[in-house]
């Protein structure tokens, strides 16, 4: 019995060898609204013709194979396959993006009651890059950085 248990530590030991890691560096895109980010493999030990990235959706985007890195990639799930020291290997990452890229202070008054229309609200961006453009949710889609005469209700 003891040798049995002597051999499958062996083999595991073995087999656990054979697993290899590769670094990949990935980059943040600079914002919501651009597919900035990057993804970088240590081509070390890797056959480059190997290289496939793909993105995991419904609908995959198209990222040329064979490269070492993927550039333009937009918020989403990704996996990159190789050929490594001769072992098919798969690699997981995710690109995200910043919640939000800048702060602002945000101000406003309620309706005097439930039946007027006498609210208001304001935004002062503190960070980020001018220009700016507003749209306000909920309103009648004014695109200044303040709206009058609101109603009781939710306001973005």
């Amino acid at each position: 019995m003891n040798k049995l248990r002597f051999l499958s530590l062996v083999i595991f030991s073995l087999i656990s060898l054979s697993v290899f890691s590769q670094n990949l560096v990935t980059t943040t895109p600079t914002d919501l609204f651009n597919c900035t980010g990057t993804a970088t493999l240590d081509a070390t030990n890797v056959d480059t013709l190997s290289i496939v990235w793909q993105e995991i959706a419904a609908l995959q985007s198209v990222i040329p194979s064979a490269e070492t890195s993927a550039i333009n990639l937009c918020e989403g799930s990704y996996m990159v396959t190789f050929n490594l020291n001769g072992v098919v290997t798969t690699e997981y990452f995710s690109i995200t993006t910043p919640f939000c890229v800048m702060t602002a202070n945000i101000s406003g008054s309620n309706p005097f009651d439930s039946l007027m229309c006498n609210g208001s609200a304001s935004v002062i961006p503190t960070s980020g890059t001018a220009p700016f453009t507003y749209l306000w949710f909920g309103s009648n889609g004014e695109t200044t950085p303040s709206i009058n005469n609101l109603c009781p209700g939710y306001y973005c």
